[in-house]
């Protein structure tokens, strides 16, 4: 799909003129069909990011983290976080929360 789920799909495909797309509910069912897939080729993805980081040979990795809210001011509770290897500039973890630990 496009990413911003069944809404977007629809506005989509009536701005490029295609037939209109699945219902809310057949969009549920697909997304939930395609997640363990998707799940799992995440994790070999980040995992095989986490390996090329040590391949330097060191224990120690360099990484950056990157967050983002639900909404502005970081007072959501909704977040997701992504650590990125510096050497790869690949994502080699993502945690999503819906607990602030410093609320």
């Amino acid at each position: 799909m496009i990413g911003k789920g069944a809404k977007s799909l629809q506005k989509f495909s009536r701005y490029m003129a295609l037939p209109a797309p699945v219902s809310q509910n057949s969009y549920d069912k697909i997304n939930d069909e395609i997640l363990p897939a998707t799940t799992v080729v995440s994790n070999s993805c980040m995992k095989k990011a986490a390996e090329e980081e040590l391949l330097t040979g060191s224990s120690d990795i360099m990484i950056s983290g990157d967050g983002t809210w639900k909404t502005q001011g970081h007072s959501s509770l909704l977040a997701v976080c992504t650590v990125i290897g510096a050497e790869s500039g690949q994502v080699i973890d993502i945690d999503m929360s819906s607990y602030c630990k410093s609320c």
